[in-house]
This record gives structure tokens, sequence and C-alpha cells, in this order.
């Protein structure tokens, strides 16, 4: 499982193609946390701005993130970083800092 300082690449195939959405990106990042994190389901998606779970990279929408935030302790949580190639998702998953 991920050391505080660590960070784990896994790929997560999808079941379409195209750009992704926030509960398309909902349901890949949580399989990624899955595989990363003991007690994955003590943590739950934050938006980014308010508003969208999937912070989407301006300059190439198959690039973005999800936070997945702790349910009760503060400030901790994780990043899942997704490159969208095709029908997989390569999904880095590390702890905020």
């Amino acid at each position: 499982m991920l050391a505080p300082r660590d960070k784990k690449t896994t790929v997560v195939t999808r079941d379409t193609l195209g750009p992704i959405g926030d509960d398309e990106a909902i349901r890949v990042s949580r399989e990624a946390l899955r595989r990363a994190v003991r007690n994955f389901a003590d943590y739950e998606p934050q938006p980014y701005n308010g508003t969208n779970i999937f912070a989407a990279n301006i300059y190439n929408s198959n690039d973005g993130y999800v936070l997945w935030a702790h349910k009760t302790r503060a400030n901790e949580g994780f990043h899942v970083a997704m490159e969208i190639k095709g029908s997989n998702v390569v999904c880095e998953v590390f702890p905020f800092k």
C-alpha cells in the first residue's frame, strides 16, 4: 500500500472513448485509489472549483485529476492524476502534501 511520500501508477480500462466526464472520472479514479490505498472507502471525491470533480487540463482534455479527501480527517487525501490513452487511463495516485 501507499506510504505518505510514495506514488502508485496503475492502468484502468474505460468503457468508452472520447472526453471523460465527472461520472467516469470518479469511477476510474476510485478504481485506481482502491488498488493503491487501504480503506479507500474512507475517501470521497472533492470538487476542484466548487462544481466540477474532474479537473481537466486546459491544454489537453485527455489529462486531468480528481481529488479524494478523507471523510473525517482534514487535510488527508489523495490526488489521482489521469492521462487518457484510448480505452486506457494511466492513473498516478499520490497523497496530499
